[in-house]
């Protein structure tokens, strides 16, 4: 039966919320633009718009997988990061709007010396947006994006081909943390979005989380903090003199992570930001 754009949104929405997406709506109206191959501006243009056979079948395959709370960002292939779309897949982490910041501070911190960065390292890059954004706001900038996930590396690779366009001066290592990394090598900035959240507070992530997102990306002993240690330990022997390392943290790390990083006696300043929400969302460490 031939159903218009009004009624088959309709349906996704009814559909999605009794199976308890909370963001039914949005996700609705994201998964038909993808199907109709058409921006949010088209739908609520044209709602008395008939759907194709086709394009009404590809509606009710993406409901069904989002009911069963597969990501949308898993479900299209992308999410919006810096105002850019990223290439993501189940190998990466989902891109997420808090760990703008980290490219925020980053941006803001080299503003403020008048002189940006030569040489950037992003570590545990996934889908590489904290490095590729970085690497578009200062087009003349070295970039080296690592991950210990090979499959995680072919994501970057996609994305900076799309986005930057084999831009020649990136590099591609895989890599746990600093391992394959020769420390002659400086860096004026490291970023990282490591893996800081505590097996403990599993129980309270959600399903499209739990069941999707890979775990290795997200879990790390010592109530999280395990990585963040190893990463700060290590941080200094690559960072070029004044050199700054910026890192995302837990919402609720800021006290533990800045106690532990000062404690290590290896860098200068070190201070916490916090995000919109007023939660510690990024800790900076510079030589």
């Amino acid at each position: 039966m031939a159903e218009t754009i009004k009624q088959a949104l309709s349906w996704a929405v009814a559909t999605l919320r009794q199976h308890s997406i909370e963001s039914a709506h949005i996700d609705a109206w994201l998964l038909a633009g993808h199907c109709l191959k058409r921006q949010k501006a088209y739908l609520l243009a044209h709602p008395e718009y008939i759907l194709s056979d086709e394009e009404s079948s590809c509606l009710r395959d993406l409901i069904e997988r989002r009911c069963s709370h597969e990501p949308v960002a898993y479900i299209i292939g992308e999410k919006e990061f810096w105002s850019k779309p990223f290439l993501c897949n189940p190998a990466t982490l989902i891109p997420r709007p808090e760990t703008e910041l980290v490219v925020e501070t980053a941006l803001e911190f080299f503003a403020k010396r008048q002189t940006p960065p030569q040489r950037l390292l992003d570590l545990g890059t996934g889908t590489g947006c904290i490095g590729i954004s970085l690497a578009l706001e200062w087009p003349g900038i070295m970039l080296v994006l690592t991950d210990v996930d090979a499959d995680a590396l072919r994501v970057a690779r996609q994305n900076v081909s799309q986005l930057l366009g084999d831009k020649e001066r990136s590099y591609l290592v895989c890599t746990d943390w600093f391992q394959a990394l020769s420390t002659g090598e400086k860096y004026d900035l490291i970023t990282v979005n490591p893996p800081y959240v505590s097996h403990e507070d599993a129980p309270s992530l959600s399903e499209d989380i739990m069941g999707y997102e890979p775990h290795k990306a997200l879990f790390s002993p010592k109530r999280g903090l395990f990585e963040i240690e190893r990463i700060f330990g290590n941080a200094h022997r690559y960072l070029s003199p004044k050199g700054a390392i910026i890192c995302e943290i837990g919402w609720n790390q800021g006290e533990r992570v800045l106690c532990m990083v000062k404690d290590l006696n290896l860098y200068g300043a070190v201070f916490v930001k916090k995000d919109l929400s007023g939660h510690d969302r990024v800790i900076v460490a510079t030589l």
